[in-house]
């Protein structure tokens, strides 16, 4: 019988991963190269799932000198942030190009955060040449991985103005998941001990809970086996956590090759069987539900089963199958304790919502693993959240059932705490409702600072930035570009003959000209780390960080351009106006020598030019090398 349940379930997930598979392939296939990262342009940090292109070799034949420079090869896009192909133990082989533009050296860190993988298998190549090799993996020994950390992480260094071709090949009998970032290596050890941080805080916390209802277990008279079941689960889960975030194969068997898949198995069993003997004793289903307590029995025993004939099965198909009991114990466990809350059980509405909680982490971590919706923050998290609410939660449940039970023997001061609840419940809800009313008052008085700052900092004609926030910009931009010896260039607009526009058509009509040259400049200043300001009458401003010379001078005359091209309408009347362009650069910021005020005279004496030649051009020059243009 069981032989034909397996069989059963293996067609089964064979058709539902070639469904799968099936609608992936047809969304998403397609021929590719790889994409170029260029690691030299000052991001410490790539996000590069989606940048990678794969090839599945079913039969596993393949190596990296059969693909490396091979036209022919298949390459499909991927479309994910997290490569995620549900349980597939194919060889899956990633591409993609590191290129350093730079002239140094560029030292960078591969990352991949699943520590669950078996094998993951490292090939850089420069001009189709083998120039570095790694392999690592829980079937690899920890001491043998190229980065001692629970993450894997491969160095690659780029040679300078260098690209590099990297391929990845992935193997594993779990779930085949690659979130893989690109880092530098400091980054990749903080962010390490950062999680590391988390993963302890989370553990400490759970194992708070756990001995603390060890320690009410002990003080308390009443024999209850509800409160070791509990324990059990936390200690269970615990455990599970740490080998699924890697920490267990670090600290606590390095050396075991293969061990981890096996812990692993071992402590998702016994986490489903404790959860399952705490729920049968806590809502009593023995008696209470005796339907409900033969199910859960026998998901019981199908678990003893499962773990005790668990090396005669693979363990891709043991997870897929526990990842399917776990989700109908969690639903049989929710509906069991629903149907005690409806008999006004509180302690079985905590516990009920204890196992929603836990439930939708389940499912989320479960359809994730079956590659039914991608890998992201919550999935991955999912379980790690509810199960400490869980604990929490049913801590709580537990606690109440001895606050029940002391209860029966408090009947004569039943009144003194109702009328103590009464006033306690009144006075949250005043305190929720002056909470309510503060919180509606802080939330005016932020709109209205909001449209404080805006007055203080936008030109009401023109509605771009004005003169106030020009002046606070360019000495936030100066002294950024200081620190960072980048290059800053500042360009000074002035609207030729406006003063004839005024005169002979009107103020307003001066008005609208600014307004639509305003809005002129606005569309062809691109980039949002330019800041254009009205710098005072009919002159504008215009910030540019991290801009050479030859760029400002180019993006001047593209403004100009347009704008002797543009028609203003200006009451009724087609208007032809032109702007004369000064710009100003600091390079290789040497402060010692300038000031703020030297960049803004250097661009006002360029402007200068403009006007004197004849109008409508640009004129520039350069702080430290009196180069005209």
């Amino acid at each position: 019988m069981i032989l034909v349940l397996v069989s059963r379930w293996t067609l089964y997930m064979k058709k539902l991963k070639a469904i799968v598979l099936c609608l992936f392939f047809l969304l998403y296939a397609g021929q590719a190269m790889a994409n170029n990262i260029d690691v030299s342009i000052g991001i410490n940090h790539f996000s590069i799932g989606s940048q990678l292109k794969f090839y599945k070799d079913e039969t596993g034949g393949l190596r990296a000198e059969n693909i490396i420079g091979n036209t022919k090869i298949d390459w499909k896009k991927i479309n994910n942030d997290v490569p995620n192909f549900g349980f597939d133990n194919s060889n899956f082989w990633f591409i993609l190009s590191l290129v350093n533009s730079s002239k140094i050296e560029s030292k960078r860190v591969i990352a991949i955060d699943y520590p669950l993988l078996d094998q993951i298998d490292v090939y850089a190549y420069s001009k189709n040449k083998l120039i570095k090799q790694y392999r690592s993996g829980d079937n690899v020994a920890f001491n043998n991985r190229p980065i001692r950390s629970r993450l894997f992480g491969f160095p690659i260094e780029i040679p300078a103005n260098d690209e590099l071709t990297i391929l990845l090949n992935m193997k594993t009998e779990g779930a085949a998941q690659l979130p893989i970032d690109i880092l530098e290596e400091s980054e990749f050890h903080d962010n390490y001990h950062k999680s590391v941080i988390l993963e302890v805080i989370f553990v400490g916390a759970v194992l708070g809970i756990a001995i603390y209802n060890l320690m009410l277990y002990l003080s308390i008279r009443e024999s209850n086996v509800s409160y070791l079941y509990y324990i059990g689960y936390v200690l269970s889960y615990c455990m599970l956590h740490l080998t699924f975030r890697g920490i267990g194969y670090q600290w606590v068997w390095p050396s075991y090759i293969g061990v981890n898949e096996t812990i692993f198995f071992i402590c998702l069993c016994s986490t489903v069987i404790f959860s399952l003997l705490f729920s049968n004793e806590f809502l009593d289903l023995k008696n209470e539900r005796k339907w409900l307590y033969k199910l859960t029995s026998l998901i019981l025993i199908i678990v003893f089963v499962a773990l005790l004939s668990s090396f005669s099965f693979s363990y891709s198909f043991k997870v897929q199958f526990l990842v399917v009991i776990v989700i109908l114990a969690s639903i049989i466990m929710f509906y069991a304790g629903i149907t005690q809350w409806v008999k006004g059980s509180r302690a079985a509405k905590i516990y009920s919502i204890a196992w929603v909680v836990f439930l939708v982490g389940a499912l989320l971590i479960g359809l994730n693993k079956f590659g039914i919706i991608p890998r992201t923050f919550i999935t991955e998290y999912a379980t790690q959240i509810g199960t400490t609410l869980v604990a929490f939660l049913l801590s709580l449940a537990l606690a109440e059932r001895i606050n029940a039970a002391q209860k029966k023997n408090m009947e004569l001061q039943k009144m003194s705490l109702d009328i103590q609840r009464k006033a306690n419940d009144e006075l949250e809800e005043r305190v929720q409702s002056r909470t309510r009313d503060l919180e509606k008052a802080l939330n005016e008085l932020s709109i209205a600072n909001v449209e404080l700052n805006n007055l203080r900092t936008i030109d009401s004609l023109t509605q771009i930035n004005n003169r106030t926030f020009f002046d606070e910009t360019i000495y936030k931009e100066w002294k950024r570009a200081s620190r960072s010896h980048q290059t800053l260039s500042l360009m000074m607009i002035d609207v030729d003959h406006f003063k004839p526009i005024n005169d002979t058509y009107g103020h307003l009509a001066g008005d609208e000209v600014l307004k639509q040259i305003a809005q002129i400049i606005s569309l062809t200043v691109k980039r949002p780390s330019d800041t254009l300001a009205r710098y005072g009458g009919e002159e504008f401003s215009i910030i540019l960080p991290h801009t050479e010379f030859e760029g400002a001078m180019a993006l001047a005359e593209r403004i100009r351009s347009v704008c002797e091209q543009s028609e203003l309408i200006a009451h009724n009347t087609k208007l032809s106006v032109t702007i004369s362009i000064g710009v100003s650069s600091i390079l290789n910021f040497d402060t010692s020598n300038y000031e703020i005020s030297d960049l803004v005279d250097f661009a006002d004496k360029a402007l200068y030019q403009s006007k004197q030649k004849g109008r409508n051009q640009v004129n520039g020059s350069i702080l430290g090398e009196q180069k005209d243009s």
